[in-house]
């Protein structure tokens, strides 16, 4: 997989492209749910007026009969929607998973030296549970969302220019006031996702080697790190948390400036007579659902802020790519193969010093050699060079068929070297 300049829609489009039948249903289905929502609220004021007006009971059955049904339908809507939307974002996730982690094992072992299975388990695995949402419903909810908050503000300046510029510019000021705390609240839960892997890493490899750690003496030590990882974790978490108090309490001062905007702008409408008492209930309700989107966006949103940062880390995983490059291919014998190392030097990344200096040797085919010395003097070196998890620093390793055909080493794939 190939990161582009934007990870978010390029994610969107490999893992979201062989599924756009559902999505576009789901997209049908929160768009149907939107149109409803918008509409009972007419059959309301409708109800209401009549009943002002004293008109026949027939009419008023009607429209109480028609808003209860419409009701019902549309929470069937939201039912179909929701299992669609969770069908969509594990089949996502589960391939997206899938691919995290080919790409982890295809790998070199120096990344997997710099990297523990815990650091790595969070990440293919906590990272990309994050994404749940992400691929399911977050994207249209929030269209969704949007376009509830729209449509709401195009009834409103239908129902009087008055009301409906008070409401829009409290509503404006609040997209900009959310988007600014978006803004600062991505960065901080990214700190705060790789705080969560070094230490489950930390743990991972600490619980493995309990005996050791005792027969080192090295309890104190340990512990100490891990009131380091869990300090650094808790700090990135209060960093979190205090920004994300403000956004909880966002909507309380927003529905606050939207109720008396909009008392004071119907008030006088509807003393004058510009209003009935159903209109006014209309634009009251029209308020009041905007509350409910306006609560669930925030929550979206620090939803797609843990998205965006668990997507920001995939996206670097994804861009790691392995040293080691597969060779054009050759054909490897079934038979017993000859070995050579001609020259041979080797040193790994995060060391200077050579573990095997010029080496060279010859196995013909079937040939058996036993490799003897202290523990750190290239042993288990040679082998790792001889299947390709490292290439020589210096020098070629070759293998052939004893008769005089030869390979260089880097000229075959690993797997069919590893397959041997």
């Amino acid at each position: 997989m190939h990161t582009s300049s934007t990870p978010y829609t390029h994610l969107l489009r490999t893992y979201l492209a062989p599924q756009k039948g559902r999505v576009a249903l789901l997209a049908l289905l929160v768009f149907a749910s939107l149109a409803l929502a918008l509409w009972n609220p007419q059959l309301i004021r409708t109800f209401i007026d009549s009943a002002q007006e004293r008109s026949g009971l027939d009419k008023l059955l009607g429209a109480a009969a028609l808003f209860t049904t419409l009701t019902i339908v549309q929470q069937l809507i939201l039912l179909v929607a929701t299992y669609i939307s969770e069908l969509i974002g594990w089949t996502a996730t589960n391939r997206l998973r899938g691919d995290l982690a080919l790409h982890c094992l295809k790998l070199d072992l120096a990344f997997h030296k710099t990297h523990t299975p815990g650091e790595l388990i969070e990440r293919v695995d906590g990272d990309v549970n994050q994404l749940a949402r992400f691929f399911s419903q977050l994207v249209v909810q929030l269209a969704g969302n949007l376009l509830l908050f729209v449509g709401v503000l195009v009834l409103l300046w239908w129902e009087g220019w008055q009301i409906g510029l008070a409401v829009t510019l409290v509503a404006v000021s609040s997209i900009f006031v959310i988007e600014a705390l978006r803004r600062r609240m991505t960065p901080r839960w990214e700190r705060f996702r790789a705080a969560e892997a070094d230490l489950y890493g930390f743990l991972e490899e600490r619980l493995n080697g309990l005996e050791d750690i005792r027969a080192s003496g090295a309890v104190g030590y340990t512990m100490n790190r891990l009131y380091h990882f869990m300090r650094v974790r808790w700090l990135a978490m209060r960093h979190v948390m205090r920004l994300n108090a403000w956004v909880i309490s966002l909507p309380i001062w927003i529905f606050g400036f939207a109720y008396g905007a909009a008392h004071l702008a119907s008030g006088p409408l509807f003393y004058s007579g510009a209003l009935t008492l159903g209109s006014v209930y209309l634009i009251f309700y029209y308020v009041n659902l905007m509350e409910g989107p306006l609560w669930e966006t925030l929550r979206q949103v620090e939803e797609l802020q843990r998205a965006l940062a668990s997507i920001n880390r995939i996206a670097a995983l994804f861009a790691i790519q392995p040293q080691i490059q597969d060779g054009e291919g050759v054909s490897v014998p079934d038979a017993p193969l000859a070995v050579e190392f001609d020259h041979v030097s080797f040193h790994y990344e995060d060391d200077d010093e050579r573990v095997i200096t010029d080496l060279s040797f010859q196995l013909a085919p079937g040939q058996v050699l036993g490799l003897l010395g202290r523990t750190g003097s290239g042993k288990s070196t040679l082998s790792k060079l001889l299947y390709r998890f490292y290439d020589p620093t210096q020098g070629q390793i070759r293998l052939g068929d004893g008769n005089g055909h030869s390979f260089d080493l880097r000229q075959a794939r690993r797997a069919d070297l590893r397959g041997r």
